[in-house]
């Protein structure tokens, strides 16, 4: 695909600045501050847009935004005039005033764009000031309701959208209850979902070629409801579920953990350590399939790894507390940034002479150290069954709190060539003593 280099439309109705374009850089800078290049939040953020989206997808000339003019917009294809702002915040907190420099950015930005539909949208239900006097304080933004409530919380949206799926295909295919069933609803939902990844990786890969800058390529690159459209009307039941679909679940569930985590400990989490996480998270977003399996593969040794079926998927698929309590807990304690090796292998590196170097892996070895002898084994298997690249090129593999040798099975004589026979002397280290050991 060929992308073209080329300026904004000016507008004349609704505009976001004055028909000076040259002059008012400053103005659009400010007020296209985007954050696409980041996964934090984005995650919610855009299945926001798409349940927003499914309400007014009637709209055949709309067009949806991410993260340029808001958080997400919604603009007319034909004038490019803006119909919506929504600004998403995903925090952990139900206090005013942890809310009050966003709703009145967003007050000041509605009034700029002069625009009158614009939505907050809560994660978390605010307990200490009532909706109605929020609103007044800030017009003309609306907390948006979802069926009666003021927030939905991270873990409900999906369900939000698979309801609104169904809803939809009721009234689209009412002589076909196969469309409204919740499998099909949760099935077009993931489609839905691939939309808007594959739109920031389209903006990503932009940005990287230096075709636009950063806002430039955010505010251009828009998504027609037409593509929305498209799977509401494909039938999905005639879509093979192969190992990419299952492999497309589990890169989803990882970006889904980042943002729980980033959530759950927003109050522990500085600028500058969100900053840091993101830029770590995002190396991921260009890995292929290999390229991903093997990175699953190699913080997870102690886990089987498969996704070709759907048991696989929910059996031996990376798990959700180990995945935030110990991996992402990791790379949020250890305060330098891992490199990433061609074996698609994190690792931090300490020099202990000038001719001996260690290699420390983060995992989501989340074992008492009670089982380290289990652990143990199950890494060995692992690496028997699929050449692990940590048993090649690292010497400690960081666990929460397990500490202790991986003891080598010995080899009989006509194995002295196997692989095995290259691998380190691996050892697996807790987080505090990896943090103890790096900070030397």
């Amino acid at each position: 695909m060929k992308f073209v280099k080329r300026k904004p439309n000016v507008y004349k109705a609704n505009t976001i600045w004055t028909n000076d374009y040259i002059l008012n850089q400053e103005k659009r800078k400010k007020f296209l501050d985007t954050a696409v290049t980041s996964w934090n939040g984005f995650v919610y953020q855009g299945k926001v847009a798409i349940y927003y989206v499914l309400q007014e997808i009637s709209n055949c000339n709309y067009e949806l935004q991410l993260d340029s003019i808001e958080d997400f917009s919604i603009i007319n294809s034909i004038n490019r005039s803006i119909i919506s702002m929504h600004q998403v915040k995903a925090k952990k907190s139900d206090d005013f005033s942890q809310y009050k420099n966003a709703f009145e950015k967003l007050m000041d930005k509605a009034n700029f764009a002069s625009c009158q539909n614009v939505y907050f949208h809560l994660a978390n239900g605010i307990s200490n000031k009532p909706i109605d006097d929020i609103q007044a304080l800030y017009p003309p933004m609306t907390i948006y309701m979802y069926d009666g409530l003021s927030y939905c919380p991270v873990d409900e949206i999906d369900q939000k959208i698979e309801g609104a799926i169904s809803a939809l295909m009721l009234s689209r295919f009412p002589d076909d209850s196969s469309k409204s069933s919740p499998e099909y609803a949760k099935k077009t939902r993931r489609f839905l979902d691939d939309i808007i990844t594959k739109q920031l990786s389209k903006i990503h890969a932009i940005i990287h070629a230096n075709l636009l800058n950063e806002r430039t390529a955010a505010y251009t690159q828009t998504i027609p409801f037409s593509e929305f459209i498209n799977i509401l009307d494909l039938d999905l039941n005639q879509q093979e579920l192969g190992d990419e679909y299952y492999f497309y679940l589990i890169v989803e569930d990882f970006y889904r953990y980042f943002q729980e985590y980033c959530i759950e400990y927003e109050t522990d989490l500085s600028k500058e350590d969100r900053k840091r996480l993101n830029s770590i998270i995002i190396k991921f977003k260009d890995f292929n399939k290999y390229q991903m399996t093997t990175f699953f593969q190699n913080i997870t040794p102690h886990r089987t790894f498969n996704f070709k079926t759907i048991c696989d998927y929910k059996q031996n698929s990376i798990d959700a507390d180990e995945i935030k309590d110990t991996f992402f807990y990791i790379l949020h304690q250890l305060k330098n940034d891992p490199h990433i090796t061609d074996k698609f292998l994190l690792h931090w590196v300490k020099n202990i002479n000038p001719d001996e170097t260690k290699f420390y892996s983060p995992t989501t070895i989340d074992k008492p150290q009670s089982q380290l002898s289990k652990v143990s084994e199950r890494i060995i298997k692992n690496a028997f069954d699929n050449d692990l690249n940590v048993m090649f090129e690292s010497d400690y593999l960081i666990t929460n709190d397990m500490t202790g040798p991986i003891h080598i099975p010995a080899i009989k004589k006509e194995n002295e060539n196997n692989h095995i026979m290259k691998w380190k002397n691996v050892s697996l280290i807790s987080i505090n003593q990896a943090k103890e050991d790096l900070d030397d």
